[in-house]
């Protein structure tokens, strides 16, 4: 115990030599204290005390007892992490037992207090030593690095702001708000740079409003960080759309056809083509493998199950994880690469990691 109070002196003793006297530059820079102790680690040990000692100095400066407690409120946010799950929880409930007013009552005062505190703390803007995202899976992680070359250390926010924002969108979606929907989910995209369901909701509010160019081009893009196969077959069919809007029907053919090839349990995949063939059924071509790889050159997105890049990616990975004999990060990462590609060097390397941990079993 004795060390930690010494730890603690220290860093007493570190705030209180950048005070200056003046009241009104001091209270700021005590904020910004907590701010840089969190930068150095979010899960610090005495954060909560770093935070009630700001609290007093800042009582102490101004001779206010209500000026100490509105620094504590300035720095934490209202909800502890359990209750704020619990309010999205609300939300999702009452969006998908259709009620999604009342979901949007639920959520919409959380939003726009977790809104205020960010903007007022400031606690979890980038900086040149730290970038705050929320990843689900580690190949999140992984094709950020690749795609977006952060020089930062990343952190995670201690509050799921993507799926806050995520949740928020959809359910502005289903109330046809889609300009509010689309702001929503752009901000969803900014905490989750690299999940491909929330580009593609992002996608759907252009989708929603006929402007199809962009929603096209945004589905393009997407298929740089779709990396499961649901991702990558909503991608084709919303490339199947776009292409029947336009009536080029051997291109909606094979889009459809591709996306059932990646997850084959979508019935709106089934009645499009269904749609084609009677709509069109004369107009289309030969949907072969030529022809498909014809239509995917010309207009830019990948073949088959998904973008090259991420195939590789995921094998590097894959194959660092199988030579170091860590066979659950191996099995993880190349999983992802065959999901893409069925490879037969990766189908060994997992036939080989599933002989292996069996044997540790």
């Amino acid at each position: 115990m004795e060390h930690l109070k010494e730890e603690f002196e220290k860093i007493k003793e570190e705030i209180n030599s950048g005070l200056t006297g003046d009241a009104s530059k001091d209270v700021l820079y005590l904020i910004d204290m907590v701010k840089v102790f969190h930068d150095r680690n979010p899960n610090h040990e005495f954060m909560q005390e770093i935070v009630q000692y700001t609290a007093e100095l800042t009582k102490k400066i101004t001779g206010s007892d209500s000026n100490g407690q509105k620094f504590k409120d300035s720095v934490f946010y209202k909800h502890s992490l359990a209750p704020f799950l619990g309010i999205l929880k609300i939300a999702v409930d009452e969006a998908q037992n259709g009620n999604p007013e009342k979901a949007l009552s639920t959520i919409e005062p959380s939003v726009k207090e977790m809104e205020a505190w960010l903007s007022r703390t400031k606690i979890y803007e980038n900086t040149s030593l730290t970038a705050y995202y929320n990843f689900d899976e580690h190949f999140e992680i992984a094709l950020h690095r690749h795609l977006f070359k952060p020089s930062q250390k990343m952190q995670a926010p201690n509050y799921p702001l993507h799926d806050m924002y995520r949740i928020y969108g959809g359910i502005l979606m289903d109330l046809q708000r889609f300009d509010d929907a689309e702001v929503a989910l752009k901000k969803a995209m900014r905490w989750a740079p690299t999940k491909a369901h929330i580009a593609l909701e992002h996608a759907a509010t252009f989708q929603a409003r006929g402007k199809l160019e962009k929603f096209f081009q945004l589905t393009i893009e997407t298929f740089k960080i779709a990396f499961n196969k649901k991702d990558i077959a909503r991608c084709f069919r919303n490339l199947g759309y776009y292409f029947i809007e336009k009536k080029l029907w051997t291109e909606a053919v094979c889009c459809y056809k591709m996306s059932l090839g990646c997850d084959g349990q979508v019935k709106s995949a089934y009645s499009e083509l269904d749609f084609i063939n009677k709509t069109a059924g004369d107009c289309v071509k030969d949907t072969g493998y030529d022809v498909f790889c014809e239509i995917a050159k010309k207009y830019g997105f990948p073949m088959g199950g998904g973008d090259p890049a991420i195939f590789h990616l995921a094998c590097e990975y894959g194959i660092q994880y199988f030579d170091e004999k860590d066979w659950n990060f191996a099995e993880y990462y190349l999983n992802i690469a065959y999901g893409i590609f069925e490879h037969p060097e990766v189908k060994k390397k997992l036939d080989v990691i599933s002989e292996k941990k069996k044997e540790i079993n």
